[in-house]
């Protein structure tokens, strides 16, 4: 895609990293609270943390993606992005946010009930569905940074279907 595109998605590792960390501390709390409530059999109190948990986490990813879409320009700017990677990093940065939300809380609640093979596999899966997209949008489509954006939206959103779905179905 040219190093344009290629530095574009390298200037957003700081704020990547920032942005997974604020989720997984989110989920973090959700595994402490889900693992307590299973641990001391208090049904009603882990029904309604993991109903609270998920709106919580989905809004987290919505505001990390509200808060990106305002600051994220003037964020990379302030830490000397150049100009023309800036609009390339903003476009990769923020799509999967509150994907990726949702699947670090179905993580969560599904390690504290001692199940962490399927949150694996299904962020394996995801990781390769990811690698194909971008090969495809990339090379195939021209898409460039916006086909690295998608392809990892895509997948994100794989993720967060497929640990809500093992939640909801026990499958």
């Amino acid at each position: 895609a040219g190093a344009i595109a290629l530095g574009a998605v390298g200037s957003t590792s700081i704020l990547v990293t920032l942005f997974t960390g604020i989720l997984l501390g989110l989920a973090s709390g959700v595994n402490a609270l889900t693992a307590l409530h299973i641990g001391s059999k208090d049904d009603e109190g882990l029904k309604r943390t993991v109903h609270t948990a998920v709106i919580i986490c989905l809004a987290g990813g919505i505001l990390i993606t509200v808060f990106g879409i305002l600051f994220s320009h003037n964020i990379l700017a302030l830490m000397n992005t150049k100009d023309e990677l800036i609009d390339g990093a903003v476009l990769y940065l923020l799509l999967g946010m509150p994907a990726l939300g949702l699947y670090n809380f179905g993580n969560a609640v599904l390690s504290a009930a001692g199940d962490t093979k399927r949150p694996l596999y299904y962020l394996a899966f995801a990781g390769v569905v990811n690698v194909i997209l971008n090969l495809f949008f990339v090379i195939v489509c021209h898409l460039g940074v916006a086909g690295v954006a998608l392809a990892s939206m895509i997948s994100q959103f794989i993720s967060a279907f497929l640990i809500l779905r093992a939640l909801l179905t026990g499958k």
